[in-house]
């Protein structure tokens, strides 16, 4: 389970993209493209996140949590 540090707090959250994680930790993020049991495609880049030292910014619903992510 990857420790991850969201808006300045760590949590611990299971395996699986931002987006799952963010919505764990009872934050919500706007979505037109994920749809349950629907592959995400991040077309519609509603959910776009800043992931620190990553250029840009990352789909939270196709980009996978990582242990350490901030």
């Amino acid at each position: 389970m990857p420790a991850v540090t969201i808006n300045n707090r760590s949590y611990t959250v299971k395996d699986g993209t931002i987006l799952a994680a963010l919505k764990e930790v009872g934050i919500s993020v706007p979505t037109l493209c994920n749809v349950k049991d629907l592959t995400p495609t991040g077309a519609c880049r509603l959910c776009l996140v800043e992931v620190e030292c990553m250029p840009g910014l990352v789909t939270s619903c196709s980009f996978p949590i990582r242990d350490g992510m901030k």
